[in-house]
């Protein structure tokens, strides 16, 4: 894949690819500001909401740590597939 598009303008490709297959760095994004207070609310309010997201490819826990970080911080259920019903 090509991902010079997202390195800028005088923006180095090798030092983007290696940040982006940091072990952890999935993990431990914080969500955005008011963002965990939003989805709970639209559940709240009877909207079923459903994350899509893909893994980046040559990351080899990417998958795994984007599960963790939805657990965290909106609880277990929010992990399994499907719809995780109120």
């Amino acid at each position: 894949m090509d991902y010079n598009h997202l390195c800028g303008p005088g923006g180095d490709r090798d030092v983007l690819l290696q940040a982006m297959n940091t072990e952890g760095l999935y993990r431990n994004l914080e969500p955005v500001p008011r963002a965990t207070e939003a989805v709970l609310a639209m559940e709240e309010a009877g909207l079923n909401v459903f994350f899509c997201s893909t893994p980046f490819a040559t990351h080899p826990t990417c998958a795994s740590e984007k599960l963790a970080s939805i657990e965290e911080h909106l609880g277990s259920r929010w992990g399994e597939p499907g719809d995780p019903g109120p």
